[in-house]
């Protein structure tokens, strides 16, 4: 039993024809500007607190982010996917969970040859646990699936399924290479203009979240990470520090630094009062 927290998803403002506008009104925001970065901001953040207890998501997507009326943010649910790599629960190395529009190339959030934590003795799994995951870097399994949400915000033609799924089939082709598509799809500044930003500061954490893993398969659906502990693709953490969401913060400092000079605008009633 969890507590209610409302019934909007992100899946449902995607739906709508005024998403960043309905966005910006329920999130509390005047510039539609900051509505993305935001959101992103957000997802990050509950990411950084999944992964700290060291539990991937493995399912990260609009339809399992709902937002909290209360707490005016969006939250990660459904846990279902979910594998713990502190004790090894819900985690089968040679087998994966995973939505294909979302999921990252490599598909498993460890090499398949990994050991089977699960089935070790419980002191040795506390002990292999911290050395798997600075070494193979699983929290990268939900970045790229936040990659893939960061992309539907900033493009509205990605926000269907169908032309998510053309959109997944063509990085495939190119090999995952986000400039290259960006290149071939050939897209207007208009509908770009969220991730242009800034000298396309929002195209640059895109990439970051999206670089594909170094991997070799063994022909029989099994995957070794070749440069596993230099992944390029970011962290939660990482993601949090990228120069798109940190400029959320300098401009709350300076609306905090005007409101101190000038003291809180009046309402209109108090102006007319006065």
């Amino acid at each position: 039993v969890w507590k209610y927290e409302g019934d909007r998803t992100l899946a449902y403002y995607l739906r709508r024809r005024d998403c960043i506008e309905a966005l910006a009104k329920d999130l509390g925001l005047e510039d539609k500007k900051e509505v993305v970065p935001t959101v992103m901001k957000q997802i990050f953040e509950c990411l950084v607190d999944l992964h700290s207890a060291g539990l991937v998501h493995r399912d990260v997507k609009p339809a399992n982010l709902i937002f909290s009326k209360v707490d005016q943010r969006f939250k990660i649910i459904d846990l279902g996917a979910a594998v713990d790599l502190r004790t090894g629960t819900n985690y089968v190395p040679s087998e994966t969970m995973l939505d294909p529009l979302y999921c990252p190339p490599e598909e498993y959030v460890l090499p398949t040859d990994s050991v089977h934590l699960a089935e070790q003795a419980a002191p040795l799994k506390f002990v292999m646990s911290p050395i798997l995951w600075s070494r193979h870097r699983p929290e990268c399994f939900d970045t790229y699936s936040a990659g893939v949400v960061l992309l539907q915000l900033g493009l509205p033609f990605l926000r269907s399924q169908n032309s998510l799924k053309n959109w997944k089939g063509t990085m495939i082709r190119l090999n995952h290479n986000v400039g290259e598509w960006r290149e071939r799809a050939r897209l207007s500044a208009r509908q770009t203009a969220v991730l242009d930003d800034d000298d396309g500061l929002g195209w640059s954490l895109v990439e970051g979240l999206l670089r594909p893993r170094e991997i070799q398969s063994d022909g029989a659906g099994g995957v070794s990470f070749v440069t596993s502990g230099t992944a390029p693709r970011l962290t939660a953490s990482e993601a949090l520090k990228h120069p798109f969401l940190k400029q959320l913060e300098s401009k709350k400092g300076s609306q905090s630094f005007m409101t101190g000079l000038f003291g809180k605008r009046k309402s209109k009633v108090e102006e007319e009062d006065t």
